[in-house]
């Protein structure tokens, strides 16, 4: 694994994870749901694991809001 320079929910961070199942997997308090889109394209839960991640990504984490 080579760490690399990402981007998640507008903050830089350096990961070792070599796809984005693992990057969420590292990450502490995700919300019980949420949506994940890599650099503003949306990835359903079902392709997390084939989604390698590279260099310079953005990676954004979406929580559903409840309100009007």
């Amino acid at each position: 694994m080579t760490s690399k320079a990402i981007t998640l929910n507008g903050k830089p961070l350096s990961s070792d994870a070599d796809t984005l199942q693992q990057l969420l997997a590292q990450q502490v308090d995700l919300p019980e749901q949420f949506a994940v889109a890599v650099n503003a394209a949306f990835v359903p839960n079902t392709e997390y694991s084939g989604i390698a991640l590279q260099e310079g990504d953005d990676i954004e984490l979406l929580v559903p809001m409840q309100g009007g």
